[in-house]
């Protein structure tokens, strides 16, 4: 326990713990207790030395469309190749929600991360029946992707689907704000020494958006030379 009491507020036990000095401990059969009571296990627990963010995190806040809302994210760890954050969030006006964030490397076919989140919105309507009232799921999938086989060929792929337009900015408001309606593409490219052959597609993955496609476009582009 990092509580410092006599008796701490909170503390981890385990079965057998395994450390590789100044890089990974890994325990087993771990079990959290909240004073004297015990309230969650888990078979493996693993925790990087070298962390210096927090493994739980809990953000409060309040919005008007969203009510008072407790945002929950737990940092993951599988091995040195695959980790990320698992979310799990409360919202007052709107339920919960859940999702994952994945962070992949390869080790020969590119790194990239993969990010999916749902939540099932309670029906708030006042004028509707309890019986009548139906939830509305909304859920957003994000993958990127990019690869580099050499030196002089790239490949790179961004995927984004939402249910609805406005889903980023309900609940992701700060990424909504950076990019309002990311596309969605691939694109190869091969460099020569004075020229640059590109293969992009664009498909439109979100019918409420308005996107010039292309499917695919191939392209060479040379430099000013004599």
């Amino acid at each position: 326990s990092t509580c410092d009491l006599p008796h701490p507020h909170y503390i981890l036990k385990c079965r057998e713990a395994q450390m590789k000095p100044g890089n990974i401990l890994t325990a087993k059969g771990v079990k959290l207790s909240l004073g004297d009571i015990p309230v969650f296990y888990m078979p493996v627990y693993t925790q990087r030395l070298t962390d210096e963010k927090p493994r739980l995190m809990i953000t409060p806040g309040s919005r008007k469309n969203l009510g008072i809302y407790l945002l929950g994210s737990w940092r993951y760890y599988l091995n040195d190749n695959a980790r990320g954050l698992l979310h799990l969030d409360w919202y007052q006006d709107k339920g919960w929600g859940q999702g994952i964030d994945l962070n992949y490397d390869t080790k020969g076919f590119g790194t990239g991360n993969v990010k999916y989140y749902r939540i099932d919105e309670k029906d708030t309507r006042k004028e509707v029946p309890e019986a009548l009232k139906e939830n509305n799921e909304r859920s957003k999938v994000e993958l990127r992707h990019r690869w580099d086989p050499s030196e002089r060929d790239h490949f790179i792929m961004e995927y984004y689907r939402q249910s609805d337009a406005n889903f980023r900015k309900d609940y992701f408001y700060r990424e909504y704000e950076k990019v309002a309606s990311p596309g969605s593409f691939f694109l190869y490219s091969h460099v020569y020494p004075n020229a640059t052959l590109s293969l992009l597609g664009r498909p439109r993955v979100n019918r409420f958006e308005t996107v010039v496609e292309k499917v695919p476009e191939l392209r060479l582009e040379t430099v000013n030379q004599r």
